[in-house]
Formats: structure tokens, sequence, C-alpha cells
């Protein structure tokens, strides 16, 4: 009973925050009416326009809803009228803002270029029955505006491109209704092609920038076919150029955003703050003028910051990431702004929370935003990203890659004097890395298990390439996961490498299992040293060692970025050994080691089962709210 109390329970919430959830589609109260409705708004004052349809109002015709633009002050006012769920005959509204606020927006993006909306707010008339509507003018742009980039094929309008799907026949004549309309503005429309329709509204200046095409782009194959589809391709060396434009109220935290970026693996190629003369240019030149708060709390700012960034080894983006954004071709990107705001934000109470930093979705968007920005510059960073590009090239035949992130080298598998090996190939200004891995070989003394770098560069080194037979070593492991722990003269090798170094008064930070391999003659090899550093003591302890322990606040050196926030122990060590941290700082007999394994194995096998048990079971809630929302909107149509 109390089971199903509960259940009843989160259903409830779940309908309370279904009905509360700030959407476009809301309902005009039968009991207020359409003339009701809009005595109302003028009556409070409300700044909005009916976008179209409005020579009927207070008639709607049946199936036809009412569209408004509403400034961004008034949207609450105007919500606090209309209702989220309808019961039947009620008549939809779907209710924009001109600054695109959260649940006002056109998928993701102002319903139109906010400066723009704002004119056509400014030029409103207030009808024979009462409503405010747009000027004959703007009503004329605001619908070719709503075929092209809102209806693209759909409208039914005919086009130099053909479509790769039939479309439903429109719910408009959008000729005759274009047509009638340039009549009342005594304007004279081009023969009716939507490319001409374009040149009509350049020639206005309202076709919306490229980075605003490319987001309408996903859901429209008109724009697809008239922007994207022959889009010019970028040199290779030039395609890991990015910008990241840093909000006003980012500026406090501008320094370390920049740490932030070279962490991740960017070369810093230009930066300079924006004028307060051009922040206002740019917030509208750049998606499409939405700098609102947007899903956060607070509003980051106006544009005030901008840093040019290139990457010479960009990660390809996986399917969900393309899904979701449209013309990103570096996840590195996507990945280093999601971690900026994670990171600043975590330093915010969550009320106090803004959007941080944007960044262009790919290089050719980062040309257009640094023609706006810096165009000055452009040549400079050109010549400055071929040097580094021709800087980063492997000198050996490549075989196969091997990277992951590549946050500072690529690592690959090359052909090497008619056999293969490892080329660890650095990126410009981080040498320092490289040395490091030099000077983890010459310190190295008796420490035969230390892999040999059989050549280095200026920018890269060659280690022998070893097929790993540790796995088949590992049997010890949770039941329900592919993850086993290494065996014990595993961990003591590695004990005793940390040591080893500590006793020079150096810090194998980031140093654990994962960088262990077995050869085929069962000897282990230890390698990637990026960031062996030293420290205030000798010691032959491991006690406090770095390596799987909490740097401390007072160490100055080169972290890996995870260190920043995580313990090295339960990221690194814990899951790929199985024993507690007491069992590193000590010599523990086998015995112990393989005991405490098969505890571990067992509760973490158990933790696992719980979760997904657990998991299951949300999938299962989720699945009844998702059929429990289908039917309640099937049952208002």
């Amino acid at each position: 009973m109390k089971n199903i109390a509960h259940k009843i329970y989160i259903l409830l919430k779940y309908l309370i925050h279904y009905r509360n959830r700030k959407k476009v589609r809301m309902y005009l109260p039968r009991e207020l009416g359409v003339a009701g409705f809009f005595h109302k708004l003028n009556t409070l004052n409300v700044d909005y326009i009916v976008l179209r349809w409005f020579d009927d109002l207070p008639n709607v015709k049946p199936n036809e809803d009412i569209d408004m633009l509403v400034d961004d002050g008034d949207l609450e006012k105007t919500r606090a009228l209309l209702k989220g769920l309808s019961l039947t005959g009620e008549i939809p509204c779907d209710i924009y803002s001109c600054g695109g606020l959260p649940g006002s927006d056109f998928r993701g993006l102002p319903y139109f270029p906010v400066k723009k909306a704002n004119e056509v707010l400014r030029g409103s008339l207030i009808n024979q029955n009462g409503v405010k509507v747009p000027s004959d003018f703007y009503h004329l742009l605001t619908m070719i505006y709503h075929i092209l980039y809102h209806k693209g094929f759909n409208s039914g309008i005919a086009s130099l491109y053909k479509a790769d799907t039939s479309y439903p026949a429109p719910d408009h004549d959008y000729e005759e209704v274009l047509t009638n309309i340039a009549q009342k503005a005594n304007l004279c429309l081009p023969e009716m092609t939507l490319e001409n329709l374009e040149s009509f509204l350049s020639e206005q200046g309202w076709v919306p920038e490229a980075d605003t095409l490319k987001k309408l782009s996903k859901r429209n194959n008109w724009i697809k076919k008239h922007y994207f589809d022959s889009e010019q391709e970028l040199d290779p060396h030039l395609k890991g150029f990015g910008v990241f434009i840093i909000r006003e109220k980012g500026l406090q935290h501008l320094e370390q955003i920049k740490k932030i970026v070279w962490e991740q693996g960017f070369t810093l190629v230009f930066e300079k703050p924006i004028n307060a003369s051009k922040m206002s240019d740019a917030a509208e030149s750049i998606r499409g003028g939405n700098w609102n708060k947007g899903p956060w709390p607070k509003s980051g700012g106006l544009p005030a910051y901008v840093l040019a960034v290139n990457d010479c080894s960009i990660i390809d983006p996986a399917p969900h990431i393309k899904q979701n954004h449209p013309g990103i071709t570096n996840a590195r990107v996507y990945l280093t702004k999601n971690k900026i705001r994670h990171i600043v934000n975590k330093q915010h109470r969550k009320a106090n929370q803004f959007n941080v930093v944007h960044s262009a979705d790919n290089a050719v968007e980062s040309f257009l935003y640094a023609e706006l920005l810096f165009p000055e510059e452009i040549g400079r960073i050109k010549t400055l990203i071929q040097k580094e590009f021709d800087g980063f090239k492997t000198p050996y035949p490549v075989v196969k890659s091997l990277s992951n992130h590549a946050r500072r080298a690529k690592i690959e598998l090359v052909r090497y004097n008619n056999s293969y090996a490892i080329c660890k190939t650095f990126k410009p200004g981080r040498e320092r890395f490289l040395r490091r891995e030099i000077l983890a070989r010459e310190l190295s003394g008796s420490l035969s298990h230390i892999m040999d770098i059989i050549e280095e560069g200026p920018n890269y080194i060659i280690t022998k390439y070893y097929e790993n037979k540790l796995p088949e070593k590992c049997f010890v492991g949770p039941f329900f996961s592919n993850t086993r722990f290494i065996p014990p003269f595993v961990l003591k090798t590695l004990r005793s490498t940390i040591r080893h170094y500590r006793q020079y008064g150096y810090e194998c930070i980031d140093l654990s299992p994962k960088n262990v391999i077995l050869d085929s003659e069962g000897s282990i090899k230890v390698y990637d040293f990026e960031f062996l550093q030293k420290w205030n003591k000798k010691t032959s302890s491991l006690k406090g060692s770095f390596a799987f322990t909490p740097v401390p606040s007072d160490f100055k050196g080169d972290l890996p970025s995870h260190k920043n926030h995580y313990d090295p122990f339960f990221k690194n060590w814990f899951k790929l050994t199985g024993v507690p941290r007491l069992f590193l700082r000590y010599n523990v007999p086998s015995g112990l080691i393989i005991t405490s394994q098969l505890l571990s194995a067992t509760l973490l096998s158990l933790l696992f089962l719980f979760g997904h048990t657990r998991s299951c079971v949300k999938k299962t809630i989720q699945g009844l709210k998702t059929r429990l929302r289908l039917f309640i909107t099937s049952s208002n149509v």
C-alpha cells in the first residue's frame, strides 16, 4: 500500500511539473475568450503582436492557432492569462519572445533575429478589432522569414533545389498570401521562388547569420541545400580553428578559463576584449542575437572577450553530439565548453549560476566570427596555424592512431625500421611533457621495467611496440564487468617504480595501473611519465604519494585535468587493483592482496546489480510517463 501511494505521489508530481513547464504552445481558457484575452493584454499594456492570420480575429478558424511575438519583459504577464494544458475546444496559442527566452523560443533560437523582432514590435498597429498587429511592411517581412526559415520546402513555394522527400500539401496558399500582403504594403515581389524571396529579404537586411542558419538547417532541408550542401571545404590545417566567446560575468574567471582551454588541448593563437562599442553589434550578429540567460538562473551578459584557438588533433564528434549540435566538427570544442561551464559554476551558488561561454561549432563558423571581431588578425592567425600544423606531423608512416583525447600529444602505431613502434608526438607548447618522459629514463637507474626510448626528436619519442598480454593474467574482478584487477606482482612493480622516483624527490603524478603492459616474454613495461615532477622532499616512503593521493593545494606544477577535481585513488587505482589505499603504501603479502580483490569484486558486483536494477525501474517509470503524456496529448486533439 505504501509503494502504491508513493507511485501516485510521483505521478501527481510529474503531472504538476508537466502542467507548469514553460513551453511555446499554451491554450486560451474558454471562459476568457479571444476578445477578452486581447482586451486583457491591452489593459495590461503588454507589448505584443499577432504575427499572422489576424484579419478575422476574434474568430479563429478550426485547426488554427494564434501565433504571437511578445516583448521579453511581458512574457510572464501573457503566460499568466493562458493554460499549459487544454480541454477540448480551447484555442492553442504559440507564444514567442523577442529574445528567445526558455519556453518561448523556436528550436532553441529566437523566432526572429532579436533586433528585428524588437523593430517589428515598435512598428505595431492596433487593427479595427483591437488587436496589435505588425504594419503591412513588417507583416510581409515576417511572413517571408517564416516561409523561408521555419517552413522551407514545406511551404509549397517553388525552389531551384529538389526536395529529398515529398512534403504534405501546405496549410495555406503562401503565394497568394504573400501577393495580398505585398499589395497592401505597396511593394513588388520578385518571381515567387524561395531563392528570390530570400534575395528580397536580404535587401531589407533580414537574412539571419550563418550560425543561426546552421542550427535551423537541422530541420529545414531547404536551408541545408541552399547553404551547406556545397559548403566550401577549408584546407585541412585550418579545420582545428575555433573561437570561444566569454560573456561579461565570466571575465572574473578569465585566467581559469584560459587554463582549462589549454589543458583540454587547444593552443591560444589570439585573444582580445570586445570593446563596449562593439558588444551590441557582436551580440546582434552572433547566435541570432540570443544572449539571454537560457537554462541558467542568471544571465552571463553580453559577449565581452574572445579567445581564438587551434587544435591540431581534432576529435570526431560522437553521433549524439552531431545530432544535438548540427555542424559541430570537433568534439573537443563541445567538451571544453561544457567543462568551463561546469568548473566555473561549481564556484557559485546554484541560484547565481550563469552561462559563461559560447563557442562557434566549426572552423567555417569560427572564421565568420573572426571576420566580425578581429578581421585584421586573420592572416597572422592562419600563418601560426600552418606553422603548428607542419610542426605536428608524424615523422614516420602511421599505421593506426592510438590516441584518446590527445590533449598534450598524439600516440600512433608507426612503421619503424621494417617493424612496428609507438610514436608519441607532442603538440607545440607542450615540450616540457616530452622532457619529463626523457628525464624518467635518465633517472630510471636499475629499474629494468621502464619502457625504453629508442629514438627521440625535437617533439617526439619512439618506443618499442609490445603486444600486451596483461589482460590474460588478470582473473579477479567484478562479476558483471569487463574490468579485471591487476595481479599482485604488477602492483608491487608499480609500488617500486613510485618509490624509486620519490627517492630522487620526484612525484609520479598520474601514474596508475593503466600505464602497465606485460610483453610476450612475461616482462613488465611501465610507461607515460608526462607528469613526473619535482617536489619538496626525497623519501623512500609511499605515504602521501601524488600517484594515489590528492595533490596538495600549494603544488604549482602541471596536473592532468581530472586531478583538479578527483581523488586519483578512486579514479585510477581502486577500480583496477581492488585494494585499499593502505595496501599501496606498504609491502602487503600477495595472499592478502588477492583476498582483498575477491572481497572488492563481490562488493562491486552487488553495487552494479543494485544500480542496474534501479536503472531498469527508472526506465520503466519513464516509459509510463511518456505513455501518459501521449494519452493526455491525444485526448486534447
